[in-house]
């Protein structure tokens, strides 16, 4: 399978920079001026990105414009698009950034998923909206009156619960030990590659953001 790129951290704020490429890279909306870093907090530390990091971090997070099941994001594609906007060593870049744990990469379907999952968590930026009547298997996600993302229900709840578990794969075992039926247990790992494989369309419209795991 294909390892996916996902960036960590939550954006403090944004540098003055280019505005259509920071843009781009974000999804659309407009950079104030400011510092020429970037500040991301990862954890309890709060770390600075040049404009060319921030750009490969942001790109990570995926295409606003695009469904969820086309969001996801992998090194190639970053890289890509950054020799796009005129970058000569992109790969430096995406590394540099792997080895500060401000990006990180796991195959959802990989044997490096869990470990993925142990080493992060989920935070939820926007509020949960819940489901409708005309389709109780998918949920909302937004603001009140402004609905930005519509999940099945196993991303929702792991979505919603990040917070309480330390750590992502807490929050796969804890969904899937919740759907037992009788003696049928759902398989954690099978409930953490559906959110992993669906997580670049909540990333990108800044309806989450992953963090180191708190253990």
């Amino acid at each position: 399978m294909t390892a996916l790129l996902f960036p960590v951290g939550h954006l403090l704020a944004r540098p003055a920079g280019p505005a259509q490429s920071i843009t781009a890279a974000l999804g659309g909306g407009t950079v104030p001026t400011g510092p020429r870093d970037a500040r991301v907090r990862v954890g309890d530390a709060v770390r600075r990105l040049t404009q060319v990091q921030f750009l490969a971090w942001s790109a990570a997070h995926g295409d606003a414009d695009a469904g969820p099941d086309t969001a996801g994001r992998t090194r190639p594609q970053v890289e890509h698009w950054l020799r796009d906007q005129g970058l000569s060593a992109p790969d430096r870049t995406v590394q540099e950034l792997l080895a500060d744990r401000l990006l990180a990469e796991a195959d959802p379907h990989g044997s490096d998923a869990v470990g993925f999952a142990r080493g992060h968590r989920v935070n939820p930026l926007l509020w949960g909206l819940g489901n409708s009547p005309e389709e109780p298997w998918l949920f909302s996600i937004g603001l009140m009156g402004q609905e930005v993302a519509r999940v099945g229900r196993a991303m929702f709840e792991i979505w919603a619960w990040g917070p309480v578990d330390s750590d992502l794969w807490s929050s796969c075992r804890t969904f899937a030990e919740l759907e037992r039926d009788d003696d049928n247990a759902e398989d954690p790992g099978h409930v953490l590659a559906g959110f992993l494989d669906g997580l670049h369309g909540l990333l990108a419209v800044q309806a989450a953001y992953l963090d180191v795991s708190s253990t």
